[in-house]
């Protein structure tokens, strides 16, 4: 998951390789996005996050990036639930 910050910078450079924000299954929320790694690179993410300290540039923008594991059919519970807001 990935959010902006006013005066966030300092970020360190997304890996190349690694989904972006234009990618198929990037999801857009408002001002964050949450973006798909597979379970092959959580220790690479966990790496990458202790050495860039929870900032990475991605775009030309610093994000704040934090994880959580995505839940099984999230567009289905998405849809389910949305509607109640």
């Amino acid at each position: 998951m990935l959010w902006t910050g006013s005066g966030l910078r300092g970020g360190t450079p997304w890996p190349q390789g690694w989904p972006g924000l234009d990618a198929p299954r990037t999801i857009k929320r408002g001002d964050s996005y949450s973006i798909f790694l597979a379970g092959s690179r959580l220790g690479a993410l966990r790496e990458f996050l202790e050495a860039c300290e929870g900032r990475a540039e991605i775009g030309g923008t610093t994000w704040w990036i934090r994880y959580r594991f995505a839940f099984p059919s999230f567009t289905v519970y998405q849809e389910a639930f949305g509607a109640l807001r």
